[in-house]
């Protein structure tokens, strides 16, 4: 998984972690062909909101196919709860 934080960019392999500030731009991609598991964590409940919206409950245990992003929705739910999506992650 490659993680920015501001300028910097940085590879983790499984156990690795990143930190981002706040109010820093930051944000994460996963590289790899296999599923990933990452551990958010947060201060306040704005975050947690944001990705309960933006999620769809699983029907069962099998991971679902990946779906292409709604961006309008995105920027809308972002907004909502005081982020902003700044655009596709860097190369």
């Amino acid at each position: 998984m490659t993680v920015v934080v501001g300028d910097s960019s940085v590879t983790l392999e499984q156990g690795g972690y990143a930190f981002g500030p706040r109010g820093t731009p930051h944000g994460f991609r996963i590289d790899g062909t296999k599923p990933a598991r990452v551990l958010l964590m947060t201060t306040g409940g704005a975050l947690a909101d944001f990705v309960l919206e933006m999620s769809e409950p699983a029907d069962g245990v099998t991971l679902t196919e990946p779906k292409d992003i709604d961006v309008p929705r995105l920027v809308a739910a972002a907004q909502k709860y005081g982020m902003s999506i700044l655009g596709p992650m860097p190369q």
